[in-house]
């Protein structure tokens, strides 16, 4: 077992749109809408220690930025490698 983990996600700031005007959805009933308030790519790296794992580092980039698309397409590489990402030098999508 590895003492290190590294987890990609994303993060989706979700917000009711209460003054809209209510739209029909076929199937679901109606609804007034939501707004899509911020999009995040986020990478955790993770550490094993004797209470169990913690956050080492936690990296997170707005999307439609290049450092955005570069971190999430690492995380689909197997042996997270292959893709050059410097995270440090794409810090202005935090």
């Amino acid at each position: 077992m590895g003492d290190t983990a590294v987890v990609t996600s994303y993060l989706q700031i979700i917000i009711p749109e209460t003054a809209a005007e209510p739209i029909e959805v076929p199937g679901h009933g109606s609804t007034r809408g939501f707004r899509l308030h911020r999009v995040f790519a986020n990478r955790w790296e993770l550490v094993r220690t004797p209470e169990g794992w913690e956050i080492e580092r936690r990296f997170a980039r707005r999307i439609g930025l290049e450092a955005a698309r570069e971190l999430l397409a690492r995380g689909l590489d197997a042996n997270g490698n292959g893709h050059s990402l410097n995270l440090a030098q794409s810090a202005q999508g935090e």
